[in-house]
């Protein structure tokens, strides 16, 4: 039942003679003398543990629940991972609950997934057997399974399991405290369909909380409305991506909630880059960075590290983009974040393009692009592409720069995103010139200026003129090159 022996409590005084006689016939180790044995082989626990009866474990894990419980013994590692799990498999479900609740809170803010996964999941088997459980413990087991989920990358699984806890607190008198539940909800559902790529899913479910009566002014609210910056800013639409944060921010410092600041200035500062405001930017990210830190979040500080990388990285100062993206890789694979480890290795091929380094660069985009392709990530997929097609282009690869352009586009049109067109159609334009094909150039870059000026993308104004003005020069018109 236990797969290391502790010798304490010991009522009759022969657990050492046992635990001496066990280790001389190779069933045990002395794994950290004085007093810590386990077990010499795990098939041996097994054989041991399959032939007691049923019965007879349940019994001894609820004994030794209650002993540990009792005892406050810090010595024991991962205490409550471990009380919980014997009451768990001791079927003392009312003593199990809160403590596998627990557990999968801590083991989630310590990014050990798959356990805080099998924590909440063993949560829902014993609220399933407690007929008067409280809706609140309910719901909290389906959402932390459901982030735990979304953070893997499984996302129709981490849907299931808000589905089900939309049914739960739907099927609740009304009341403010049912409100706000399903505002909670509505945001949870529109950060899966986010990084699934449909957005306009998203939205719908962050509209929905917002129409409930009573959420707009609250901590909720502002919550909802950050989400909805991020999705505005994932298609394009920066101006009103803004006004949301701005819209979120001012609820937070109003209600002096961190939490959400730290989320709202991160955002915040991902906007200003893009409408090239980078000394904005960069206080809004070193704020949300101060902020997280004090909070204890590491995706948090993650994100925030690679917006402020971002702004270096706009400004050309190559050397502190780097520092900062390669502060959020390290934190992104001690957490096991897929979807931030591939944004990070983006970013990074960005510095190495930029660098003239395209091997590299290269082989950076290639390796976030395979972590999209395998989370199913349409929107990672597509500007990864993008990506890859710029640096074929700067290396005169003018097939596979077409190629990947081309797809990267049919999956924008497809997840409806217009964020990067201005510079996907201005990379375009260079392969078409590159190629000789004037007509097309000329096309292309009209079509990126297009989405400049709808966008206000003020970043890639200059960019897109130029190769706009070389189309011009390529077909003879010097005046309307100038």
């Amino acid at each position: 039942v236990l797969d290391r022996v502790y010798p304490y409590g010991d009522l009759n005084g022969n657990l050492p003679i046992r635990l001496e006689e066990l280790t001389s016939g190779e069933f045990l180790v002395l794994a950290a003398p004085p007093s810590d044995y386990a077990f010499r082989h795990a098939m041996i626990q097994d054989v041991a543990y399959t032939s007691l009866p049923h019965a007879r474990r349940r019994a001894l894990h609820r004994d030794i629940a209650y002993m540990f419980e009792g005892s406050g013994d810090e010595e024991v590692p991962e205490r409550l991972e471990f009380v919980a799990l014997h009451f768990y498999r001791g079927r003392v479900w009312d003593k199990a609950l809160p403590y596998l609740l627990q557990a999968g809170e801590k083991t989630q803010r310590e990014y050990a997934n798959e356990a805080a996964i099998a924590h909440f999941r063993r949560a829902l088997r014993a609220i399933s057997e407690l007929p008067d459980s409280a809706v609140d413990d309910q719901l909290e087991a389906y959402e932390g399974v459901s982030q735990v989920l979304t953070l893997l990358g499984r996302y129709d699984e981490a849907l299931e399991s808000l589905e089900e806890g939309w049914d739960l607190v739907d099927g609740q008198p009304g009341s403010s405290d049912k409100d706000l539940r399903l505002a909670q909800l509505c945001r949870r559902m529109a950060e899966v369909y986010d990084p699934k790529g449909d957005y306009t899913a998203a939205f719908e479910w962050l509209e929905r909380g917002l129409s409930i009566a009573g959420i707009e002014d609250t901590i909720e609210g502002a919550q909802l409305r950050r989400s909805g910056a991020a999705v505005l800013y994932r298609q394009g639409e920066n101006s009103l991506a803004g006004e949301w944060c701005r819209i979120s921010l001012d609820i937070a410092e109003s209600l002096g909630d961190e939490e959400v600041l730290a989320q709202s200035n991160y955002s915040m500062g991902a906007i200003l880059v893009r409408q090239g405001d980078f000394a904005g930017a960069v206080e809004h990210c070193q704020r949300s960075v101060s902020l997280y830190e004090k909070l204890g979040n590491l995706l948090g500080q993650s994100q925030a590290y690679n917006n402020l990388a971002l702004a270096y990285d706009m400004q050309g100062d190559w050397g502190g983009a780097a520092r900062y993206y390669r502060a959020a890789n390290d934190i992104l694979e001690r957490i096991g974040y897929a979807e931030g480890q591939a944004m990070t290795a983006t970013n990074l091929g960005e510095i190495f393009l930029l660098q003239g380094e395209l091997d590299a660069a290269i082989e950076q985009y290639r390796r976030a692009l395979g972590v999209v392709d395998r989370l199913g990530h349409p929107y990672g997929m597509a500007l990864l592409n993008m990506n890859l097609g710029a640096v074929y282009a700067r290396g005169e690869r003018w097939k596979d720069a077409s190629d990947h352009l081309g797809r990267s586009l049919s999956l924008f049109h497809e997840i409806g995103s217009e964020e990067f067109l201005a510079e996907l159609y201005r990379h375009w334009a260079e392969v078409a010139l590159g190629r000789g094909e004037i007509d097309q150039a000329l096309e292309h870059a009209q079509q990126s200026l297009d989405h400049v000026q709808a966008q206000g993308v003020e970043l890639e104004e200059g960019p897109t003129r130029r190769v706009l003005g070389r189309s011009w020069l390529q077909s003879g018109e010097l005046d309307r090159a100038k």
